[in-house]
């Protein structure tokens, strides 16, 4: 998949987003911000987490890169990343953006290229049985 680098910012994709207990509500497509300094899975605002049908599981306490605190709901959803699928955590926010961390990113165990120079952006979801190519070529030596 194709994302977009815009000016010097942090890359965007487009994934689908739903809750976990089937197709309740029809997904809903997103443009998120790959953000590798988050750990998590899928940040997204409360106010457009609410019609997915997301499960609310927990709560937790997140330290911001402003090393301020914020207080969070954690809720069970499913993200399509292309054709591939998975149930994710996702964590619901304040903010205004909807963020994909390296949770996000090791679930779909995913090949990232960035090229600031030609402004291009690639996000490969792998199958989780699909070994990267590097890794074949480990197994042949």
């Amino acid at each position: 998949m194709d994302g977009t680098l815009q000016g010097n910012s942090s890359p965007r994709i487009k994934i689908e987003i739903y809750g976990v207990w089937g197709r309740q509500n029809p997904p809903v497509l997103f443009e998120a911000i790959v953000d590798t300094g988050f750990t998590g899975g899928i940040s997204i605002p409360v106010t457009q987490a609410l019609p997915l049908g997301l499960t609310l599981f927990s709560t937790a306490t997140f330290t911001l890169a402003d090393n301020s605190k914020e207080n969070t709901f954690l809720c069970f959803g499913t993200a399509r990343l292309e054709n591939e699928e998975r149930i994710m955590i996702f964590s619901l926010t304040k903010g205004n953006d909807i963020l994909v961390g390296t949770e996000f990113l090791s679930t779909f165990n995913a090949k990232i290229e960035l090229d600031y120079k030609t402004k291009t952006f690639l996000i490969q979801p792998r199958k989780p049985e699909e070994k990267p190519k590097a890794d074949k070529e480990a197994d042949k030596g």
